[in-house]
């Protein structure tokens, strides 16, 4: 706890790291309903399968939309890049309450997920100018991929996922039905006092 309370001192600076989130319009919205048009999992006919290919941009800009609505206005950006082969990685800057200080966070892994299992390796943290070393990072990445893995709120949805490929500045997924109880994705995102949808 010492030392993730140092590093977390040591990541708090004046500005933020992560970019200005992209401008929230409705040009840019309708563009994600396209995307988004006949990929809900709930309505995939049982027996087939869904494929939703977003590149970083759209993902970005999902983020600029929807960060607001749960944190607030102004208190988060986070920033996504895409590499391949599967590496997955995002600069965040959350504003401290009642502060000036902005916590940088700098985070990336390989991601895969291939038969509805998690695959997390080559981790890498930053927070603001201090890295995270490399051992600490390698003995924690084995234990969040098994807890993100049997998370309560996640393991349905890993568990239609059937592959998830990340590409240079895209990621794609591939998914089953998903049967969700009322409430299923408020909860997924705001947590157990999410409002039922």
């Amino acid at each position: 706890l010492l030392l993730a309370g140092t590093l977390v001192v040591a990541g708090l600076e004046g500005e933020p790291a992560a970019p200005e989130p992209p401008v929230v319009d409705s040009a840019g919205k309708r563009r994600i309903h396209a995307a988004l048009r006949g990929k809900d999992p709930r309505k995939v006919p049982e027996g087939r399968q869904r494929t939703l290919s977003l590149s970083g941009d759209e993902i970005d800009f999902m983020l600029a939309w929807g960060l607001p609505l749960v944190l607030g206005p102004e208190r988060v950006r986070v920033g996504v890049s895409l590499d391949a082969p599967d590496r997955a990685g995002a600069l965040a800057s959350t504003r401290l309450p009642g502060t000036d200080r902005w916590l940088n966070v700098d985070a990336s892994a390989r991601v895969r997920i291939e038969g509805g299992r998690l695959g997390l390796s080559e981790a890498r943290l930053g927070l603001g100018r201090v890295g995270v070393p490399a051992p600490l990072l390698a003995a924690a990445t084995p234990v969040l991929e098994v807890a993100l893995q049997y998370d309560r709120r996640l393991r349905p949805v890993l568990d239609v996922t059937d592959r998830l490929v990340i590409e240079q500045d895209r990621a794609t997924v591939t998914y089953r039905r998903l049967d969700t109880p009322p409430g299923f994705f408020a909860r997924l995102v705001w947590g157990e006092g999410g409002e039922e949808e």
